[in-house]
């Protein structure tokens, strides 16, 4: 009586414990959904990966920038006593007179400055197609690095998840732990109140105490185990939030299982990685192209317009306008090997592709027999518990009436211990393997976490 009012006592005051902080968070639970969501915004790995992907976005400004007018804007000034720039600046000021065709005035000039406003204009008329394949090059690694975001974001999903339920599963499994020691020093107290009575040997009471010890060890791994993964939550979620004393809702799973057919028909379309690598190919065929343009003319249209004066004003304009033609005649073969590197690089990247259908495949095939086979596991598994819990009720009874030994009785406890931890685990078992079969077919998503 003593021992049970103990024990109620100690519950209580967990309970208390637990509450009080609880109510000082104002938020004492967490779900699954919650979870995913925290992770997705305050990840630190993810934001990393978001700003990388904005710079590679920028970079399809930049390609496209390439094909406008580029139009530049100058001001200059210069204070020279060179005869040819001295004549040259009274030229482009409009000032030149009888006097200055002097020899000796043209051989031995004065410093005279020169302000300078310059308006230019290039724009690319012809390039042999190498900026709009640069364009299409940046468009498809852009396109590439958002698929692979998105899809680190989906594996994202999935570590939380298992992390999660990683949590539950350990509480539930300390809770299993922390009965098993409560039960073990009851029959060690029981075994010893027989064994002070005669009814009872001191190896008994010996069996009994190992038992506690035992059980007493197996609640310290499952309380460390808690403590592990609450951090790792934590940690993945990005918000360095203390979950010791946050509840965890149940979780949810929504998932209706499509026929293997159609989850693999369906995976090259679902699957991100492999529409990424699509892209890549796709950059792959872009700079084939920007590499055959070495072999041809590239054609500039050129215009400036440029004002001269003695003073910082802008007069005395002078304009003019023309055209640039560039090609490459020859240069030692160079332009020749990059294009057969490109070529060797874009059929590497096919092959790679195609080596990436198949392990998808494979992934959702194994994914799905995982599935089902966690499927049977619980089941058997509560079958289990059912037969090992009335076993042991059976043992019980038999022990009561001096039938049965300690040591058959703790093994009985032991065994349906242990069923009970089993059963936790195969439960949750079950849900991974759903995240898991969601991801490995491209379906992973916020709407399926509950």
């Amino acid at each position: 009586m003593f021992f049970s009012s103990n024990i109620l006592k100690n519950h209580y005051i967990i309970i208390i414990s637990l509450l009080i902080p609880s109510f000082a968070y104002g938020n004492p639970t967490l779900s699954l959904q919650e979870s995913v969501q925290q992770m997705l915004q305050h990840n630190v790995q993810i934001k990393a990966d978001e700003q990388h992907l904005a710079s590679i976005r920028a970079q399809v400004d930049v390609a496209k920038s390439y094909s406008m007018p580029n139009i530049q804007f100058s001001t200059a000034w210069r204070y020279s006593n060179d005869p040819l720039e001295v004549f040259g600046s009274k030229l482009s000021q409009q000032s030149v007179r009888a006097a200055d065709f002097n020899p000796n005035t043209l051989n031995h000039t004065n410093y005279r400055q020169n302000y300078q406003t310059r308006l230019g204009l290039s724009l690319p008329l012809f390039t042999g197609g190498a900026l709009q394949a640069a364009r299409s090059q940046a468009e498809a690694h852009a396109k590439s690095s958002t698929l692979m975001l998105d899809f680190q974001k989906q594996q994202g999903m999935y570590q939380t998840i298992a992390i999660y339920l990683q949590v539950r599963q350990a509480r539930e499994q300390q809770i299993v732990q922390q009965k098993s020691v409560d039960v073990a020093i009851k029959r060690w107290n029981d075994v010893k109140a027989l064994q002070g009575k005669g009814m009872a040997l001191m190896s008994d009471v010996m069996h009994a105490h190992v038992y506690v010890l035992q059980r007493q060890q197996m609640l310290s791994q499952a309380k460390n185990e808690t403590a592990n993964k609450q951090e790792q939550l934590s940690l993945i979620m990005g918000n360095h939030q203390d979950l010791q004393t946050v509840d965890l809702d149940a979780p949810h799973i929504v998932f209706n299982i499509q026929p293997l057919n159609t989850l693999l028909e369906q995976a090259s379309d679902k699957r991100l990685d492999f529409k990424a690598m699509q892209q890549q190919v796709r950059m792959a065929k872009a700079h084939q192209e920007a590499l055959k343009s070495l072999d041809l003319p590239k054609v500039n249209l050129v215009a400036a317009q440029t004002w001269n004066s003695l003073t910082p004003n802008i007069q005395h304009g002078n304009s003019s306008v023309g055209m640039t033609i560039s090609m490459n005649v020859w240069d030692g073969g160079g332009a020749d090997a990059q294009q057969r590197r490109a070529t060797w690089e874009k059929s590497e990247l096919e092959w790679k592709l195609q080596d990436k259908q198949e392990h998808i495949q494979h992934e959702i095939k194994q994914a799905y027999r995982a599935l089902r086979l966690a499927k049977q596991h619980i089941q058997r598994q509560q079958e289990a518990a059912k037969q090992t819990q009335e076993a042991l009720r059976i043992q019980s009874l038999r022990y009561q009436q001096g039938l049965e030994t300690t040591s058959n009785l703790l093994r009985a406890q032991l065994a349906s211990d242990e069923a009970e931890v089993s059963t936790i685990q195969a439960a949750y078992d079950v849900m991974l393997a759903k995240a898991a079969l969601l991801l490995a077919a491209g379906l992973l998503n916020e709407g399926v976490v509950q």
